[in-house]
């Protein structure tokens, strides 16, 4: 299924949009209802069900622009939770896209520690932050973050 590039910030919009259809479509059912046509069940069928379809083509969009566009890893050190997203071009990484790294605090947002771009050479992706830091990831470690030698295992998911 084809959805485009839908944005997960965009997402406000069904806030709007899906009381809209609610409505438009509560409308017609009850200028069909009031004219006594054989419409009237079905159409207030569809002004039950199709928020609930609209929602899910949503969700299913904004998951294919995630997993299209962003690989996240995590890990743990000194008790604190991290996540490190890369930023993909069509799925694939690619060179001088941007990455970040994210403090996860419980009960509250996260924030950002670290940001750059990013180099892919082989198995290896090359990090480089905005303050001149270099770290590399290599089959799943992150080496040299957060001193030169560290080595840190990388989890493809949060568990």
């Amino acid at each position: 299924m084809y959805f485009g590039d839908l944005n997960p910030s965009v997402s406000i919009g069904l806030i709007i949009l899906i009381p809209v259809i609610i409505v438009i479509n509560l409308v017609v059912w009850f200028l069909l209802f009031s004219r006594q046509s054989s419409w009237t069940k079905p159409l207030l069928i569809n002004s039950l069900i199709s928020p609930f379809i609209l929602t899910y083509f949503f969700n299913a969009a904004t998951e294919k622009h995630v997993n299209d566009n962003y690989k996240t890893f995590y890990f743990s050190r000194n008790k604190m939770d991290y996540e490190l997203v890369f930023q993909l071009k069509d799925g694939l990484f690619k060179d001088d896209l941007e990455f970040n790294f994210c403090e996860l605090q419980k009960g509250s947002s996260s924030t950002i520690d670290l940001d750059g771009r990013y180099l892919s050479k082989g198995d290896t992706i090359l990090l480089t932050t905005k303050r001149g830091k270099e770290m590399k990831v290599s089959k799943m470690v992150l080496l040299d973050y957060p001193a030169l030698g560290d080595k840190t295992k990388l989890n493809a998911s949060r568990d």
